[in-house]
């Protein structure tokens, strides 16, 4: 083995350090920032753990949001207790994503997809409104209320 490969090795090995993985109660969320306040079992709080690995400014990504006061599995990057972030939840409060111009959220309000300046819910609205709009001179016309109920339902799943 030359130097430079023995060299090599005794870095690797003079880095190497076990991963680093706690469980945490959340104590506040900041959505904004991506990040949140946990604390461990012992009662030591940490700041600024990220709810995604990267902060390298990328938007797109997808963030599970914990809720406040659930458990959540939290690892360290490297070897500064600066660079946390969470690997699992025990409880969700939403989930978001985005991709460019088209992104999705999830919670208990419902769903929201958009694309651009577009979002599904309005869209969907939109086209009822159109149909409840047509008259037909012979036959069966289009039933008003029945659509109204669809958009309805609709509302109650989409936001």
């Amino acid at each position: 083995m030359g130097l430079d490969q023995e060299l090599q090795k005794s870095l690797s090995v003079l880095v190497k350090k076990d991963a680093v993985i706690f469980p945490g109660e959340v104590k506040s969320v900041d959505e904004a920032s991506g990040t949140i306040e946990i604390e461990d079992k012992s009662g030591f709080p940490y700041k600024d753990v990220r709810l995604k690995a990267s902060i390298d400014g990328n938007e797109n990504a997808v963030l599970v949001i914990p809720k406040t006061g659930s458990s959540v599995l939290v690892a360290q990057i490297g070897n500064t207790d600066d660079s946390l972030f969470v690997v699992s939840v025990s409880e969700v409060e939403k989930i978001t994503g985005k991709i460019q111009d088209t992104g999705f959220e999830i919670d208990t309000n419902g769903y929201k997809i958009e694309k651009g300046n577009e979002n599904l819910s309005l869209i969907l609205s939109d086209m009822i409104d159109e149909l409840n709009k047509i008259v037909v001179v012979q036959g069966n016309t289009i039933n008003v209320g029945a659509m109204n109920q669809i958009k309805q339902r609709l509302n109650s799943v989409l936001k």
